[in-house]
């Protein structure tokens, strides 16, 4: 059966495969005469983290615009000169990660003056508890393989500390560790 609404995970017990139902929210469940009854909205939150993900990118797209920035489809080489310096959403085949696979990094700005070197932004964004903690860690590892100066900008109050602290404490010159509100003080005084 096909119904509109959140996919809910129902745990019967640990003998029983998990069977996924698709019900309206704020059905009641009920209790599991066979054992305990667990269910959780896992469709429903990976797809409002992808949402807000995006939305941390378009604010952060809007505003390099904002200050002036080109958009290109690719990192140019070397030598060609553009005066206002430029980005690019998502560039392909430029960077890898912490194992050497290739990682699309979520901006990287060129500037003349204010970075000739490049700088990589990379966000997470997250309102509730959940699963892009585990992502903190492999970003700012990748971030500081990358050795230019780059941002992990983190967005959101649903991260757990621990997570959040490990990162501030492994800045450098290169790698900057940001939330929302810093970003934003940065990008007003003409930093990014």
């Amino acid at each position: 059966r096909q119904h509109a609404g959140p996919s809910l995970l129902l745990l019967r017990d640990q003998k029983r495969q998990p069977e996924v139902y698709s019900v309206f929210p704020g059905i009641w469940l009920g209790d599991s005469p066979g054992g305990r009854m667990e269910y959780r909205e896992s469709q429903q939150q990976g797809r409002q983290a992808n949402t807000n993900g995006s939305a941390i990118e378009g604010d952060v797209h809007s505003r390099l615009i904002r200050l002036g920035y080109p958009q290109l489809k690719r990192i140019q080489m070397e030598g060609l000169v553009w005066p206002e310096g430029y980005f690019v959403h998502h560039p392909k085949d430029a960077f890898q990660d912490m194992f050497g696979t290739p990682w699309v990094v979520d901006f990287y700005i060129w500037h003349p003056v204010k970075h000739p070197d490049g700088l990589v932004i990379e966000s997470k964004s997250q309102e509730k508890k959940g699963s892009v903690d585990a992502k903190l860690v492999p970003a700012a590892l990748s971030l500081l393989k990358l050795n230019i100066p780059s941002i992990l900008l983190i967005a959101g109050d649903g991260f757990q500390k621990k997570y959040v602290n490990w990162c501030y404490e492994q800045q450098t010159e290169k790698f900057t560790v940001m939330n929302w509100n810093a970003f934003s003080s940065a990008v007003n005084r003409g930093l990014i």
